[in-house]
């Protein structure tokens, strides 16, 4: 407000002023000002000057209290002063906005560059405290998509996605899946289903009922606790070889015709409970065990009672 002796008269031109307060109980991005150059005039609230704004849309960035704007007063009139715009004092700018190819918004927590310099552009968004105690920080360039926070990281390229939170990292490109961990990768759903060869090399447990569709080779130690079923004939031309353990707890039920074609080697004790039954030649070296009727064509290198 101005004093009496001041009511008629009219100010034109930018001021530069102080925002004092920048809550509007009004909520129409009014901010209380001074401007230390007209003395006698009252702080008052100011309306801002946007470039875009209408029923629930528009452009809402609230300058901080503290912040230099620049006031002016609509029609000249002293109670009606207009927030215009902002300035910044001396060493005030945000510093990644270093040349004029680079375009920054930056608020407390939230930082926005956009680079277009030639060749070598990007566009970098990150999130810190004390919006968020871990920043997150977002790049895009000609490289592709970064993701990162700690020590987490996702890449995403032409060429490649890569997940990777050390020790464990997953690699996805057009031909593989690749998973690397020092620590248990698990997989729990109602079915999982496998249409493919499978190689596993090392130990290998299951648990519960398993359905495979494909070749399989196993190396090393295979340990099966719950049933096997398998619905179908089933062929194999070629050598069958087992090194090692090969544990059996819970029912194996085979439904169709088993055809092999093919030494079947077996190096180690085999212990068979229930009925078993073999046509054709067959070698053992190690001791079998048999608890239940036993038919054989040929057995060689163990007696049958």
């Amino acid at each position: 407000m101005m004093g009496p002796a001041s009511q008629d008269r009219r100010y034109y031109g930018k001021y530069r002023g102080k925002v004092l307060e920048n809550i509007d109980p009004m909520e129409l991005g009014r901010i209380l000002v001074e401007v230390p150059a007209l003395v006698g005039l009252e702080s008052s609230w100011a309306l801002p000057c946007v470039p875009y704004a209408g029923m629930q849309v528009g452009f809402v960035m609230i300058p901080p209290i503290g912040a230099n704007v620049w006031v002016e007063f609509e029609g000249g009139d002293p109670t009606h002063p207009i927030w215009a715009g902002c300035f910044w004092g001396e060493a005030e700018k945000p510093v990644l906005a270093e040349t004029p190819y680079q375009k920054v918004i930056k608020t407390d927590s939230f930082t926005l560059l956009i680079n277009d310099i030639p060749g070598a552009g990007e566009m970098m968004l990150e999130f810190g405290p004390p919006a968020v105690e871990v920043p997150v920080i977002i790049t895009i360039d000609a490289a592709g998509i970064q993701i990162e926070t700690a020590e987490a990281l996702v890449s995403m390229s032409p060429e490649e996605i890569t997940a990777t939170l050390p020790p464990t990292a997953v690699t996805i490109t057009e031909a593989s899946v690749t998973v690397e961990t020092e620590g248990v990768v698990t997989v729990t759903a109602e079915d999982v289903n496998v249409t493919a060869n499978v190689d596993v090399t090392g130990p290998v447990e299951v648990t519960g009922d398993v359905e495979i569709t494909g070749a399989v080779e196993v190396t090393g130690d295979v340990e099966i606790t719950g049933a096997v079923e398998v619905t179908g004939d089933v062929e194999i031309a070629g050598a069958v070889e087992v090194t090692g353990n090969v544990e059996i707890a819970g029912a194996v039920e085979i439904e169709g015709n088993v055809d092999v074609v093919g030494a079947v080697e077996i190096e180690g004790d085999t212990a068979v409970v229930g009925a078993f039954e073999v046509v054709g030649d067959q070698a053992v070296a190690g001791a079998v065990e048999v608890a239940g009727p036993l038919v054989a064509a040929t057995l060689t290198g163990v007696p049958i009672p």
